[in-house]
């Protein structure tokens, strides 16, 4: 099978190279805008340009339908997939005509709202897939696979504020170092979040849910916190919370999380917020090290997707 893989650059090809598990060994190729971070990270891949900026700009849409043409008359895949944004629609209107199999995967960052390359290509997808329940209502026939990459935060329901966290994962996710949409519980915090969907507090079942889909969960040191991923296979970063910050009344929580790491060994405890950045870039690697049980919503994606293309071509 061979697989054309066309979005826009940012946040939309970060999302399909997310689907890694499902495309790395196929004959593939890709469109994509011509910047740093592309370049960056097709590095080694077989890749086309195409115009750039696509939305609601007609003369690119038109010089983006010839460069479709060329490019699929000549690489013949058998798929397209996409997570747009707007490039994908003319390839596949394109492809369509040329009797190729699509799939869209609508962006994980709208929950009950439809984007405009969606709305375009909804009714000629293969398979329309989306990532939360609530888009089922917006696009009735897609399937929801869940979210790609997920990151939760809690810091429970202690009564002081925990800012210094909170601000630090916001500021992680303004500038570009975390790349993963990010959903946080803040408490009692007085800091409001500027990149991040948040709410003060969320009811148990709703926690629970977005701990079983998060690949990363963030928590305070309260050990209700930090529980409930463990239960479910998955190793928490455990930032306990600070007297001298005036986030407790005292250190339990450094004392209770560095002795649970030092006898369980099942999670990754960051006292230094400075070193909050390395543990989550490089939370894979490390958990490797610690526990290859770990529950990844990425891989479940993968195989759900990968069953839908098997399906679509029976």
């Amino acid at each position: 099978m061979k697989v054309c893989l066309v979005g826009s650059s940012g946040g939309h090809l970060t999302h399909l190279y997310m689907l890694k598990p499902f495309w790395k060994d196929k004959e593939r190729f890709w469109v994509t805008f011509d910047k740093e971070d592309a370049r960056s990270m097709l590095k080694g891949e077989k890749v086309y340009p195409c115009y750039f900026p696509t939305n609601r700009n007609l003369k690119n849409l038109i010089k983006n339908t010839f460069v479709a043409w060329k490019v699929l008359r000549k690489e013949k895949p058998d798929l397209v997939i996409s997570s747009g944004a707007a490039v994908a629609v003319p390839f596949f209107y394109i492809a369509k005509l040329m009797g190729k199999k699509l799939i869209y995967i609508e962006v994980f960052d709208r929950i009950d709202k439809s984007t405009l390359t969606g709305r375009l290509v909804y009714p000629i997808a293969d398979k329309f897939i989306v990532q939360w329940d609530e888009m089922k209502k917006v696009y009735p026939k897609a399937i929801n696979l869940g979210g790609i990459l997920l990151i939760f935060v809690t810091v429970g329901t202690h009564e002081q504020q925990f800012n210094r966290l909170i601000e630090e994962i916001d500021r992680l996710k303004g500038n570009g170092t975390i790349k993963d949409e990010v959903i946080m519980q803040t408490g009692y915090c007085t800091y409001k979040p500027k990149y991040c969907k948040w709410s003060e507090l969320l009811p148990y079942d709703q926690m629970l849910e977005n701990v079983e889909k998060a690949d990363i969960v963030i928590t305070h040191g309260g050990p209700s916190s930090f529980i409930m991923p463990l239960q479910i296979g998955k190793i928490p970063i455990v930032v306990p919370r600070q007297k001298r910050y005036d986030e407790h009344v005292n250190n339990h929580q450094v004392e209770f999380s560095s002795a649970v790491k030092e006898r369980y060994g099942n999670i990754i405890v960051v006292k230094n917020i400075k070193n909050l950045e390395k543990a989550i870039l490089h939370y894979d690697r490390i958990v490797g090290t610690m526990n290859a049980e770990i529950d990844n919503n990425n891989l479940k994606f993968n195989q759900k997707l990968e069953e839908i293309v098997n399906g679509i071509f029976k």
